[in-house]
């Protein structure tokens, strides 16, 4: 936006932040207190090891770093970087950290509203979809937990953002701030690790200039340098050539899941009796309690850690149909569902319990509009092969990321669906509300 643009837009956006900044208040005296799950102890403990042997442990086995970063400067400024979870002075740090995360949560509105602004939506469409998105309170409810969800939100729509300048006008800068902004979701989420060919593959079919296909070359190879040098690290130290061994925990959850044949993995002895046993007697496939119950102390045992990642490889590609129509089955079902730790009260007592019950319910409700956007998602592809203006591939951009956001979380995590989709929310309406509008004018003028 130029300064005459700033200034007629300059009303709907505090009237954004004004609103944003209540449905958090209410969520926060509603609320308040500081929600840990057993994944922040890990992410944690990472950021104590960083505060002692910053390069040894800032690329590891367990939590990519970005988020134990985080955490660590939170500790930092407040000068508790030794503080015990759950200590005084822990949540005293951690609420420092919440606002942090909500700080963030606003300007991630704000660069939503300039998104729809540089696509040229309306003013009023763009405010009324922006206020939609600051109430969502399955996306900002994440500012209140220690997870990397909150600032997933921040980055999948500031990576969108820079993507739609390089449609626009592909300047040099904007690929160097995009290529640290790959890196930078890489370490928040170890998932994203493709997200950069995906995306750069809509650019260079919109794009055709020589200038742009090295720019998108020299962007990928510098990410997948650091990535092979992350590898190479993890391999040194921790004895494991992986990014996150979570990853292979996950595909061991999908296993367990679907009952897959295992016949296949025979020589990994150890895991192919463990899950043998398992399917005879039955357990609880969560893959973090199957691993304890085998041996609480497994994660750190690299030998073990490449034995359940060939073990996980043989066993998926020996039943790789029914992998992936089991996986494409929970699709519907990942898309609808709320996660378990956005605990909210039942609307029996008080305002601020009717009213966070009430955002909470209404959205949940509004997420039965995302199971088109697969049919949408083709719709775009078909459209854009044909025409592949400005309009046309940034709707594909949109629903290219958010299909990938939904395909992995999906075919590569065993569950908490609603969790691992929740920060595409905002690029995942607007992608399928788009459609829709399109459908209905369609309708009207026919």
């Amino acid at each position: 936006m130029n300064a005459k643009q700033g200034k007629k837009h300059l009303p709907y956006l505090l009237s954004i932040v004004f609103f944003a900044a209540i449905f958090r208040l209410a969520f926060f005296f509603q609320n308040p207190q500081i929600i840990i799950n057993i994944d922040t102890f890990s992410y944690y403990k990472i950021a104590q090891l960083i505060a002692k042997d910053g390069f040894r442990y800032f690329m590891n086995t367990e939590r990519t770093s970005l988020y134990p970063v985080v955490l660590n400067l939170a500790t930092q400024v407040t000068g508790h970087y030794q503080a015990a979870v759950e200590s005084p002075e822990f949540y005293l740090s951690m609420g420092l950290l919440l606002l942090f995360q909500s700080t963030l949560g606003l300007m991630s509105l704000i660069i939503l509203y300039k998104i729809l602004v540089l696509i040229k939506v309306k003013t009023i469409p763009a405010y009324l979809y922006t206020l939609f998105i600051a109430g969502n309170i399955m996306v900002f409810g994440w500012e209140r937990l220690l997870l990397t969800e909150s600032l997933s939100v921040f980055w999948l729509i500031m990576t969108t953002y820079l993507l739609i300048l390089i449609l626009k006008n592909p300047k040099n800068q904007y690929f160097l701030v995009l290529t640290i902004l790959f890196l930078l979701g890489f370490l928040l989420k170890p998932f994203y690790l493709l997200f950069p060919i995906v995306v750069y593959f809509i650019i260079l079919l919109h794009h055709h200039r020589k200038k742009i296909v090295i720019a998108c070359f020299l962007s990928l190879l510098l990410f997948y340098a650091f990535v092979a040098f992350y590898i190479q690290h993890n391999q040194t130290y921790f004895g494991n050539a992986t990014v996150s061994r979570n990853g292979d925990i996950n595909l061991l959850g999908k296993i367990l899941q679907f009952r897959l044949p295992i016949e296949a993995a025979s020589s990994e002895e150890y895991f192919y009796q463990k899950v043998k046993d398992y399917y005879v007697f039955g357990g609880d496939p969560m893959p973090y309690r199957f691993l304890d119950n085998c041996d609480p102390d497994i994660y750190d045992k690299a030998e073990m850690m490449r034995s359940l990642r060939r073990f996980n490889r043989k066993v998926i590609l020996a039943n790789l149909p029914q992998y992936l129509s089991q996986s494409t089955k929970q699709l519907p079902s990942a898309l609808l569902e709320s996660s378990e730790l956005l605990v909210f009260p039942d609307a029996k007592t008080g305002f601020l319990n009717y009213f966070i019950s009430f955002l909470y319910q209404t959205y949940r409700k509004f997420q039965i509009l995302t199971l088109a956007v697969f049919p949408f998602y083709f719709l775009s592809l078909l459209v854009w092969s044909k025409k592949n203006d400005f309009t046309d591939t940034v709707l594909a951009l949109l629903g290219t990321i958010a299909v990938y956001q939904i395909l992995i979380s999906v075919f590569l995590s065993y569950g908490e669906f609603g969790r691992l989709i929740a920060p595409v929310q905002p690029i995942l309406y607007f992608f399928c509300f788009w459609w829709y509008w399109y459908l209905v004018k369609k309708i009207i003028h026919q």
